[in-house]
């Protein structure tokens, strides 16, 4: 399994885009994007997606701890797991995303605004960058058929998941990637693992229950998903992964999660307009 910073390095959103003047930052500065990869994404000089960037950073972890149960009672995290099925609704989600590291407290932050349905996704991704190379910058998403886009600065880029530049299956399970939030990424790991109960605690100053799951190829790495005990909704998680530098730890905060019915109008959130208009 490749390590973990080695694939969020691979996540970097805005290799694809041309390194001009008034482009983003140096790939250096934006390699550790709030974003996990699909693994060993391919290294190509032509166009790459921007596969974590929408939906932060869902980084392969496997499970080493027992999930606790307490007298057939059904436990918060199973009340969590149901209470975030899909099921047709349109799933619309705020997402607040910070990377730091030891040696920089606040590297950046991202303000992720999502509707996805099914395979389909239109987000807006806001992004501040601190330090020497501090900026902002404004990106815009959509997936559909097989389709992934990004707007940037009035200019939109383009693959598809069949693209032939793709290793086997990497392609489409890229493009699955960037359907995923935390509350998706929780719902695969009580789907597919065990999680350890690590019981109250405060996070993002709220009452909340926290589960973890480790990596066992990695000594450090971590991520916690914080629920809260009322609502059984996903409120955040953290992400904690060894560097060079010590310990890079991603923290998201989702501000708002919401089930929309397919209504007309819901639906239309997942068309991308700007996307279009700067396409023709």
């Amino acid at each position: 399994m490749p390590d973990l910073m080695t694939r969020l390095k691979g996540a970097d959103p805005i290799l694809h885009l041309d390194a001009r003047s008034d482009a983003p930052p140096p790939p250096d500065v934006l390699e550790r994007i709030l974003a996990a990869p699909p693994p060993r994404a391919p290294r190509r000089r032509r166009t790459r997606p921007a596969l974590a960037a929408v939906a932060v950073a869902a980084v392969g972890i496997a499970v080493v701890a027992a999930w606790p149960t307490s007298g057939g009672k059904v436990d918060l995290a199973a009340r969590a797991y149901a209470a975030t099925a899909p099921e047709d609704d349109v799933i619309f989600t705020v997402i607040t995303s910070e990377l730091s590291v030891d040696a920089a407290p606040l590297q950046q932050r991202t303000r992720s605004t999502m509707w996805q349905r099914r395979d389909r996704m239109h987000s807006v991704e806001e992004v501040v960058q601190t330090g020497v190379n501090a900026g902002t910058w404004r990106y815009e998403h959509d997936q559909k058929d097989g389709v992934f886009r990004t707007l940037l600065r009035g200019k939109v880029q383009a693959m598809r998941e069949d693209d032939p530049g793709w290793k086997g299956d990497e392609g489409r399970a890229g493009f699955a990637q960037n359907l995923l939030t935390v509350v998706d990424r929780f719902r695969a790991r009580f789907a597919e693992h065990r999680m350890r109960d690590d019981g109250e605690t405060t996070f993002a100053d709220r009452r909340v229950h926290a589960y973890t799951v480790l990596d066992p190829e990695q000594a450090g790495a971590r991520e916690t998903f914080y629920l809260d005990p009322e609502t059984a909704l996903p409120v955040g998680d953290v992400h904690v992964l060894p560097s060079e530098d010590g310990e890079t730890r991603i923290t998201e905060v989702v501000d708002r999660y919401d089930r929309l019915p397919p209504t007309p109008e819901n639906l239309s959130r997942l068309d991308a307009p700007a996307i279009d208009a700067a396409e023709r």
